[in-house]
């Protein structure tokens, strides 16, 4: 969504189906061109898994650049044994799934709303 626009900034999304897809699969994407950061408004992560979680998976953990760590919020339900931290007990357990319905979709589009 970067181009030759100089003053546009975006607010981009990718829905996951719930299933842990381990980096190791496929390899580590490469890490974004500092350039782009600049076009980035706001970055929202909903149930990113831990890295707890992606050691149980064998998958390196998940990180943010410094450029942008200070634009993102994550949002991870309590309880939820992908983002919280918890033993994961081989499959997600219902609450990865309830971030379209438990207001916390509302929160992430006011904060990147108050970013562009």
């Amino acid at each position: 969504m970067v181009g030759p626009f100089p003053v546009r900034r975006d607010i981009g999304g990718e829905r996951r189906d719930g299933r842990a897809r381990p980096t190791g699969i496929r390899g580590r994407l490469p890490p974004l061109p500092p350039e782009i950061a600049s076009h980035v408004a706001a970055v929202v992560l909903f149930g990113k898994p831990s890295d707890h979680f992606m050691r149980q998976v064998g998958a390196p953990p998940i990180t943010l650049g410094p450029l942008y760590t200070p634009k993102t919020a994550e949002y991870c339900v309590p309880g939820d044994t992908v983002c919280d931290g918890s033993p994961f007990p081989g499959q997600p357990n219902p609450l990865h799934v309830l971030y379209s319905f438990n207001g916390m979709t509302l929160a992430a589009a006011d904060f990147a709303a108050n970013r562009l």
